[in-house]
């Protein structure tokens, strides 16, 4: 409450007490770079952040060449998406290319211009692709575009999707192998998509479609569901057909999930999405789902307390600090996204002096559910049966 002067008369305070519920953080931005070379400049200028919101006459002005509109063709056949858009010039080979997609982190250009996407368009991106670029690789040297992805995946708290070799399931782990990290998801096939223009199915990048397949998974179920077992929209078929049986441990789609490499299957004659695991050994931080919903509740509680800073600190801010987050996770439970949270004001890490120096540290913990990824059972003969069938005739 204010400390009021003396005064004759009436007045009304309004005070800053209101429930200040915590709203979740969109997860669902693709953030997407590549080659567009006969797209309108003005529309997409190179090297900055534009923004589509499910609107192909807008991504239409980026022109058929280049790696950019197929791909969000791509996301738009899953469902309608929002993009962060950042068109790259064509170098005067494949190296200076690659070069203009990875960018400088301290110039902000290439991947590293997605820091700033806050700023320049409003939104952040969780989901960042950059197609057909992250693939090759040398020896032990890793792909830079893979890299500048991992990176800002760490800094904006988002995943990356990477395309493995995908000549073979051995190529494929390689790749893994060399480029694991737990906020990347790794694709051991291309796709195709049929091209009017030569009026043939032409291989294509892959990731377009997982990303959009992520959002419409998002939107319809939310984040606590794995995009996996879904089928992929606006493909005609895949490179390379990868072998697989639901019942069949030995199979190349099982060989690829134990080792963290994602595939397309066909099932019972559609092309779907299979595999749940980010390319990390670290068997807490491997579910797709599990990660991007802590960092979707991460995210949430973040931003949810900016409002909180730099008011007295007070046993009533932190008493408000955890109603309000119990709240949220009591949300988080009824919608199915975790299975249990629990906050509260931990002694041992609030000393005086900490709290002197205006620090509050409060705790929570959460359960995302694990996707149910092995179904097992067991069948078992049962002979006693023939007694209750042959029970039915009396004795002559």
């Amino acid at each position: 409450m204010p400390v009021l002067a003396k005064h004759h008369g009436i007045r009304v305070i309004e005070l800053d007490n209101g429930t200040r519920p915590i709203e979740v953080v969109k997860q669902s931005v693709i953030g997407i770079i590549g080659t567009a070379p006969d797209a309108d400049a003005v529309a997409f200028p190179l090297d900055e952040n534009i923004l589509i919101i499910s609107n192909l006459e807008q991504a239409a002005k980026l022109g058929r060449d280049g790696t950019l509109l197929t791909q969000i063709e791509s996301i738009f056949a899953q469902g309608g998406a929002t993009i962060i858009v950042r068109r790259i010039d064509v170098g005067i080979d494949a190296a200076a290319t690659l070069a203009n997609v990875v960018g400088d982190l301290a110039t902000k250009t290439g991947i590293y211009g997605f820091l700033d996407a806050s700023s320049n368009v409003k939104v952040e991106p969780k989901i960042l692709i950059a197609p057909s670029f992250t693939m090759a690789y040398t020896g032990v040297l890793k792909n830079p575009a893979a890299v500048a992805l991992q990176t800002m995946a760490d800094k904006l708290r988002g995943i990356c999707i990477l395309e493995a070799t995908n000549t073979s399931k051995e190529a494929a782990v390689a790749y893994r192998d060399l480029h694991g990290h737990e906020r990347s998801y790794i694709i051991a096939q291309s796709v195709k998509i049929y091209d009017t223009a030569s009026q043939t199915s032409l291989d294509k990048s892959v990731v377009g479609a997982v990303a959009g397949l992520i959002v419409k998974r998002d939107k319809s179920v939310g984040t606590h569901h794995s995009p996996s077992n879904q089928i992929i929209n606006g493909i005609t078929g895949v490179n390379r057909a990868v072998d697989f049986k639901l019942s069949d441990p030995d199979s190349e789609a099982t060989y690829l999930d134990n080792n963290q490499v994602n595939c397309i299957v066909s099932i019972q004659g559609d092309l779907k999405l299979w595999g749940n695991e980010m390319a990390t050994n670290d068997t807490s931080k491997r579910f797709i789902n599990v990660r991007r919903t802590a960092d979707l509740i991460a995210d949430s509680v973040e931003e949810a307390f900016v409002w909180a800073m730099d008011k007295p600190n007070t046993s009533g801010l932190a008493h408000e600090v955890i109603e309000r987050v119990g709240a949220f996770l009591r949300i988080m439970i009824n919608g199915g996204a975790i299975l249990g949270g629990e906050v509260w004001f931990d002694k041992s890490l609030n000393p005086i002096d900490a709290l002197m120096q205006g620090a509050l540290s409060v705790s929570f913990d959460q359960e995302v559910p694990a996707p149910m990824k092995d179904l097992r059972f067991y069948m078992s003969r049962n002979s006693d049966y023939y007694l209750q069938e042959f029970d039915q005739l009396k004795a002559a």
